[in-house]
């Protein structure tokens, strides 16, 4: 939501007096605060990702090649 007003308020400010006839200008430069959130995130997720992968490691939960996590084979339970 906030993305979506924060577009608005940039669409707001270039357009003079107020109208609604939005030029193609406006709305690059509108669209572009979605770039804001995005990086956030993704900066958040690289930030994060090593602590995450740690806590995992610590809980027994890491990903093994095959895909399955926290799953271990019972002894003579050989091909199920």
């Amino acid at each position: 939501m906030l993305a979506l007003f924060g577009i608005g308020m940039v669409l707001d400010l270039l357009t003079p007096g107020g109208g609604d006839a939005y030029s193609p200008h406006a709305f690059r430069l509108a669209f572009c605060v979605l770039y804001l959130p995005m990086a956030l995130g993704l900066t958040q997720i690289l930030r994060l990702r090593p602590a995450a992968a740690r806590r995992e490691a610590e809980l027994g939960l890491h990903r093994g090649r095959t895909g399955t996590a926290g799953l271990r084979k019972r002894p003579g339970s050989v091909g199920k």
